[in-house]
């Protein structure tokens, strides 16, 4: 009877734990999607537009530009530090990231430069609609950016990898030779032609000569390969190939990471029951129950 007892208890307080970290990953996964963490993103910012005003966000500019500029430079002095043996192309190809770099930093702060040359020259109400103005641009910019430090060339255009389709399916009448089959249906797929379609929108959006960013040249060159990318059927498809064995890596990750919390709540899970038996004494079942009942 006490056997029971112990492994009921034990049973219901599993049960609590795997509920937990079904829940915590549940939270995680859905912290794991860009796409709303962008929409969200944004929605914060036009709510801090419309109660700050354009000067806050003006502010808030330069103070995300400044921590941009210290994040590049941590990362380079990392890569300083780090005593790392590579060959004569990889040191190659490092230099000319460094310098393309450099290059960006320099172009984008002479556009700010130039804005702020603009913006002496305007009165109030011209300087605020270039504010908001600029607000949009330099939202549409950092998405870009963000997408192309990710390697996510969909990202970067603004748009999802859709291959959506039902296989196709074939049916044999029972003791008969006779049979059919249903072809396959494609519900979505993205296509070569909404991929141009949505590079010229990008495009639009980002050209140097629109679009008052600093880092607007650089978001359209990112905008510029991954169409070029995606527009190339046997590059495209050694993208997706390499995006998929990505995924497949993180998800065995995870299921390894799953499978060793488990093993180690379960553990616990043990080891509280036994204590708490001991502790309990005659009202360990009473109390268990009347907390299974409680949560």
């Amino acid at each position: 009877m006490r056997r029971k007892q112990e492994r009921f208890s034990l049973l219901l307080l599993t049960l609590f734990c795997a509920s937990t970290l079904l829940l915590s990953l549940t939270t995680t996964i859905a912290l794991e999607d860009h796409y709303s963490d962008d929409y969200v993103r944004q929605v914060i910012e036009e709510d801090q537009q419309q109660y700050y005003g354009d000067e806050y966000y003006y502010d808030e500019y330069h103070a995300e530009q400044d921590l941009y500029n210290q994040q590049q430079q941590q990362q380079q002095q990392q890569q300083n530090d780090e005593p790392t043996m590579m060959t004569e192309e990889e040191r190659y190809l490092l230099e000319q990231e460094r310098l393309a770099q450099e290059q960006a930093d320099r172009i984008a702060a002479e556009r700010e430069r130039q804005f702020q040359a603009e913006l002496d020259r305007m009165d109030e109400e011209q300087r605020k609609k270039a504010l908001q103005q600029k607000k949009k641009d330099h939202r549409r910019v950092q998405q870009v950016l963000r997408a192309a430090n990710r390697n996510d060339l969909y990202g970067v255009l603004g748009m999802r990898n859709w291959n959506l389709k039902l296989p196709a399916k074939h049916f044999q009448l029972p003791g008969s030779s006779i049979g059919f089959t249903i072809p396959g249906i494609t519900i979505k797929e993205t296509t070569d032609k909404d991929i141009r379609k949505q590079f010229r929108l990008k495009a639009r959006q980002l050209h140097p000569d629109k679009n008052k960013d600093g880092r607007a040249e650089e978001a359209f060159m990112a905008a510029e390969t991954a169409a070029a990318i995606l527009s190339d059927p046997d590059q495209r498809q050694a993208y997706d190939q390499a995006m998929q064995q990505q995924r497949a890596q993180r998800m065995a990750a995870n299921k390894q990471l799953v499978s060793a919390a488990s093993k180690s709540m379960w553990q616990i899970s043990n080891q509280v029951v036994k204590t708490a038996h001991i502790l309990l004494g005659p009202f360990f079942t009473s109390v268990m129950i009347l907390l299974a009942i409680i949560i």
